[in-house]
């Protein structure tokens, strides 16, 4: 290991060692090459860029520049690097303007700089942007799953290689070959490294039950109460998904009348009420969220012991994500 990535992996990290996948993708970014990171949840994806980004700066060499699709997930990451001591911020809508243009005003001070596609669309903010040193694409998987229509920002954003000329890392959990193949076009990506772990994980244990419609609910109430989850004692978290915002809410209101604490999340509702949902389930008050797929991108709870889905999800690749949300402690986790 490079004696630089050693010292700054322990003394901004303290971690004694990188995964090898993680090794392999921190090198080649540092040498300037483009990456393609598909890592399992709770593998440490963003230490992939963070680690380079704080070297980097260090050597005074720019910021790096990374674009993630939800406000919740910059916050945080913002957050845990000024705990550890390094200069980040976030441009995106909920950040006021004055803290955003003098953010844009001292770019190359930080070390890090989370933006949102849209922010992007700025004109002032692509003027910024010639202190920047490298490009990120976190939750690559959008460009394909949702650029085309739900995000077009993100299908376009292929402009940062070919207008900066920096190298460019995307990272994501999942992502079959066609994706991958995607996303490396989409960024207009040259050479880069393609650098993958499997996303099994051998704490997970897979379940499947056989039931009708009517008795999905009653059976999944079943499992949570024998896991502990009607009780004032719960051992962790548990995850509901359904694929609908109706199914969410019938199913929230059968899992509370059969005695199990559980809110519920989806787009529909208003952010105030989608934040104190969440706020509630991280807290444990309610420590069953029955939830759409607008809930988990970025989510890095540990404890987590249950994934249940009541619907099949659109495409593998969504359930290998929502069922990679379970056990990331590395303690044992179900996944039905």
């Amino acid at each position: 290991m490079d004696p630089a990535v050693a010292e700054t992996l322990a003394l901004t990290f303290g971690l004694a060692a990188l995964r090898p996948q993680q090794d392999l993708a921190v090198d080649a970014f540092l040498r300037g090459r483009d990456v393609l990171a598909v890592l399992p949840t709770g593998y440490g994806k963003s230490l992939c860029y963070q680690l380079p980004a704080v070297i980097l700066a260090q050597r005074g060499q720019g910021a790096t520049l990374v674009v993630s699709p939800l406000i919740a997930l910059m916050n945080d990451q913002v957050a845990s690097l000024r705990a550890r001591g390094v200069r980040a911020c976030a441009l995106h809508s909920n950040v006021p303007w004055e803290e955003q243009r003098e953010a844009l005003a001292n770019m190359g001070g930080f070390a890090v700089v989370f933006v949102s596609p849209e922010r992007l669309e700025n004109a002032r903010v692509r003027r910024s942007l010639r202190d920047v040193a490298r490009v990120v694409i976190d939750e690559a998987h959008c460009i394909s799953e949702w650029g085309h229509d739900f995000r077009p920002e993100y299908a376009a954003l292929g402009w940062l290689k070919r207008e900066l000329n920096v190298p460019v890392m995307a990272v994501t959990a999942t992502a079959t070959p066609r994706v991958r193949d995607n996303i490396a076009s989409s960024l207009a990506l040259a050479d880069e490294l393609r650098v993958e772990a499997s996303p099994l994980r051998a704490n997970l244990r897979f379940g499947v039950a056989l039931a009708s419609d009517d008795t999905r609910t009653v059976w999944a109430a079943e499992l949570l109460t024998a896991r502990g989850f009607a009780t004032r004692k719960t051992p962790g978290r548990a995850i509901v998904y359904a694929l609908t915002r109706k199914r969410v809410e019938a199913v929230q209101k059968a899992l509370r009348k059969a005695g199990v604490r559980a809110g519920y999340y989806h787009a529909g509702r208003s952010d105030s009420a989608r934040q104190k949902a969440q706020q509630m389930f991280e807290a444990g008050t309610t420590p069953v969220l029955v939830a759409t797929s607008a809930f988990g991108m970025g989510i890095d709870l540990p404890d987590v012991r249950v994934v249940l889905h009541v619907e099949t999800p659109s495409t593998l690749e969504s359930y290998v994500q929502q069922a990679g949300r379970a056990g990331r402690d590395g303690l044992s986790a179900e996944c039905w």
